[in-house]
């Protein structure tokens, strides 16, 4: 061996020992369990999860029968529906996260509230907000209510099958908002001063300033976040596990939900589990083009994405 590869071979020694560690996670628990996931949607699996022969199509059918069914399995039906649906709702976050984030970098009057009460979710732990505004929706909140407008039957949001779906949902966009803010108000604070300066010197007002300059100037950042939701449509779980851990209620069922309670309900029984990998390859297939159709679509308005 050479003194030059010698001294190549020390000095590439330690990035080599700092990055083999994750490439072998990364090898074994998303290319191996997914490459498992592929092979399991064409079989057939007994409760012990031994293969008992292959499956074909067979897992793909059965899923779109019960996607149909009217009375079979409603919970698919009604996942699929919340999970499009809290994704389009959850799109008014993007505009609050834009306002809010500029607020911030504006430092308007009492932005230090609004940046104690948008950052709660990132100061406290995601489990501590969750059990705190469940007891506080499910106990305080009526209490509230009663003593304060003489309310003696103010619904439990979280209980009540009318509000539980709204107020699951709330709940989402509010504690999504902080890392979405955070990351936009970084990436106001790294535009350059003069470029604002000179929107001034031009007459350009508050909204103008925003509109203008700074939501262009953010726009990669902001596709960028629109896409990454995009990728987690089917996927995405909420705080469903954190208020119910796997017994939610019909109403608010999304399909990353979904796959969590039917995986932890049935650890002994893993014959079910063929069909999940099967309606996960569906949604893939579904999502993968859908991202780089929107990437496409975005990089025409904002190339630098």
């Amino acid at each position: 061996m050479t003194q030059k590869l010698k001294n190549n071979l020390k000095k590439h020694l330690f990035v080599y020992s700092i990055l083999i560690y994750p490439l072998i996670m990364f090898a074994v628990f998303w290319v191996g369990i997914n490459f498992n996931s592929v092979i399991m949607a064409f079989q057939y699996y007994d409760k012990m999860g031994n293969v008992t022969g292959f499956a074909g199509f067979n897992n793909f059918i059965e899923f779109f029968k019960n996607l149909a069914a009217k009375s079979a399995d409603i919970t698919i039906r009604t996942g699929v529906i919340n999970s499009i649906r809290t994704f389009c709702i959850g799109l008014i976050g993007y505009p609050i996260s834009v306002i809010v984030a500029y607020c911030l970098y504006k430092k308007v009057l009492f932005y230090k509230v609004y940046r104690f009460i948008v950052m709660i979710p990132q100061i406290v732990s995601g489990f501590v907000l969750t059990l705190v505004f469940h007891k506080f929706v499910e106990n305080a909140l009526p209490s509230i209510m009663n003593v304060i407008f003489n309310l003696e039957d103010f619904p439990n949001l979280l209980g009540d099958a009318r509000y539980t779906y709204g107020t699951s949902l709330f709940f989402s966009i509010w504690s999504g908002l902080a890392g979405t803010i955070l990351l936009f108000t970084s990436s106001l604070n790294n535009i350059d001063v003069s470029i604002i300066e000179s929107a001034r010197l031009d007459g350009a007002n508050f909204f103008q300033e925003m509109w203008f300059i700074c939501v262009p100037l953010i726009g990669g950042i902001i596709g960028t976040g629109f896409i990454t939701n995009i990728s987690s449509l089917f996927t995405a779980e909420g705080p469903l596990v954190a208020f119910w851990e796997f017994g939610a209620p019909p109403e608010v069922m999304n399909i990353g939900y979904y796959f969590t309670q039917q995986v932890m309900r049935n650890k002994d029984n893993f014959t079910g589990y063929p069909m999940l990998a099967a309606m996960g390859l569906v949604f893939t297939a579904v999502t993968v083009p859908l991202v780089y159709l929107v990437k496409g679509i975005i990089n025409k308005v904002v190339p630098e994405v």
